[in-house]
């Protein structure tokens, strides 16, 4: 009598994707609380681009997106951190052109390298996942949601 081995491989991936996604956003959650904390607020409402903005609405911006879209495997998952506000991106990186200066206070990436253990516990995994941040620069579109 032989004996037949089903394998449900596609139940498998379901489970598997949505543990990855759950502790995925569990990590988003936890580097957006940690940007809000970081993210600077002026003591007063201040224009940029003709626009105002209150005190305090960065931090009320910044959110997070969990992504999934087909890649080499079968689903790539990832967690955008960032703010929908335009000047976010000068808080972050600074002024990009022009003579017009100001101090900037970056509140992503510190958030990044601040929580990294705690996210590392929560993706269940002992190696450098956040290398991409350090020692290299943020392009604007990595900062606006």
């Amino acid at each position: 009598m032989a004996t037949k081995l089903v394998w449900n491989q596609t139940e498998l991936e379901k489970e598997v994707q949505a543990e990855m996604k759950s502790r995925l956003k569990e990590a988003a959650i936890i580097i957006r609380d940690s940007a809000i904390s970081k993210a600077p607020v002026s003591a007063e409402a201040r224009i940029f681009r003709g626009k105002t903005y209150q005190p305090g609405s960065l931090k009320k911006s910044i959110g997070y997106k969990i992504i999934t879209e087909g890649g080499i495997y079968k689903d790539q998952i990832k967690a955008r951190i960032g703010t929908s506000l335009i000047y976010g991106i000068f808080q972050e990186l600074g002024p990009v052109t022009g003579e017009r200066k100001w101090k900037h206070e970056p509140f992503l990436q510190p958030a990044f390298h601040e929580k990294e253990a705690e996210i590392k516990e929560t993706l269940g995994v002992g190696k450098n996942i956040l290398g991409r941040t350090k020692g290299t620069s943020l392009k604007p579109a990595d900062i606006l949601l």
